[in-house]
């Protein structure tokens, strides 16, 4: 599939809106896209943003955790650090502190996995490895695997549904 560079990633996040559906169908969570605020230029018909976004989804699950992720898709072996804005880190660093929930979707397209990398394990690897990309094999050895379950493809919150209330 060819796809742009603007709608790069475009296709994983409309799995995961799903999969948040499903959670919020299920009472597990709810978690909502983020809006980029866009202005609308009437006279020209050209549309910009606003400002940067925060991260793709936010939200929070049944146990009241806020949950804050961005989604990373990839074509190649490797997770580009350039991939993952310094405003994104920060924000996800931030809300991490905070007590929340705070990590990286990545989908591998090569072979479809995808990972769940807390924010703590990728500022890890960027403090401890002078590396421009983060490798599979890394992510296999060290990220969260993300499995089909609960009725969906990437069960990302899987620990979730089996926490007695």
């Amino acid at each position: 599939m060819n796809r742009t560079q603007a709608n790069r990633g475009k296709w994983f996040e409309t799995v995961i809106g799903n999969v948040n559906r499903m959670y919020k169908h299920k009472g597990i969570a709810i978690i909502d896209k983020v809006a980029t605020p866009i202005s609308y230029n009437t006279r020209t018909g050209k549309a910009r943003y606003q400002e940067k976004s925060t991260v793709d989804f936010v939200g929070c699950d049944r146990k009241g955790r806020f949950i804050a992720f961005d989604t990373k898709e990839v074509k190649l072996k490797n997770l580009p650090l350039k991939n993952v804005s310094d405003h994104q880190v920060k924000y996800l660093t931030d809300t991490k502190r905070m007590g929340a929930e705070a990590f990286l979707l990545v989908l591998f397209r090569f072979n479809d996995t995808c990972y769940k990398l807390d924010i703590d394990q990728f500022n890890d690897f960027k403090k401890h490895n002078d590396r421009k990309s983060i490798p599979i094999e890394w992510f296999e050895e060290h990220a969260e695997l993300v499995r089909s379950g609960n009725g969906v493809i990437y069960d990302y919150l899987h620990d979730v549904d089996h926490i007695k209330n």
